[in-house]
């Protein structure tokens, strides 16, 4: 075959071929009359493709939890907390009477605070542990914890007692007692520091 045929056909295919916005209105005429009574398909809706779900941070959570189920090891099972005071006073055998009546009567100076309201057992055990920690670690020695008295909760106090029962686990407390009625009252406990 020579190139010059090979040529001539391409040449006429690619006058077949252009563009269909530029084919002209006999050409079109021509197309539809040879279609016929024929129906044209239905189209298909199209696939609306959404964006792709936000990322999770996994690990994230996962540390998280592992940090909750952490701090819930700090807290006693029941029967090993029934043998540990449910009152609302605690004091390590170090600490003077004198020290216990200041701290019960609200004479120490407190330098910090943390209100454990609305939050899980789980969650105050473990904002209180941070709480704590960095207290300790600033050198504080007076501090009060508001945990609220439970009166919203339908099955009673929940926060409270775990906490105390938590607080005289505890290495870094040496003492608590409720608060006077202007600081929180039975709501909120002054807790004394190493």
């Amino acid at each position: 075959m020579s190139n010059k045929k090979q040529s001539g056909k391409e040449g006429r295919n690619e006058e077949h071929h252009e563009d269909p916005s530029e084919v002209d209105d006999d050409t079109a005429d021509l197309f539809r009359q040879s279609l016929g009574d024929t129906t044209p398909i239905k189209q298909r809706p199209r696939n609306v493709h959404r964006s792709p779900p936000k990322a999770r941070a996994v690990m994230r959570r996962r540390d998280e939890r592992a940090a909750l189920e952490e701090s819930w090891a700090d807290i006693p099972p029941d029967d090993i907390a029934d043998e540990l005071s449910e009152q609302m006073t605690y004091a390590h055998p170090q600490v003077t009477k004198k020290i216990q009546r200041e701290l019960r009567r609200g004479k120490l100076a407190v330098q910090e605070y943390i209100d454990l309201h609305g939050m899980t057992v789980a969650e105050a055990v473990l904002e209180l542990r941070q709480f704590i920690a960095a207290c300790s670690k600033n050198r504080l020695r007076c501090v009060r914890i508001v945990t609220g008295k439970g009166l919203g909760s339908k099955d009673g106090p929940k926060i409270r007692p775990k906490v105390m029962k938590w607080l005289q686990l505890c290495d870094e407390v040496v003492a608590y007692a409720p608060a006077p009625q202007h600081d929180g009252g039975s709501g909120a406990l002054y807790v004394l520091l190493r």
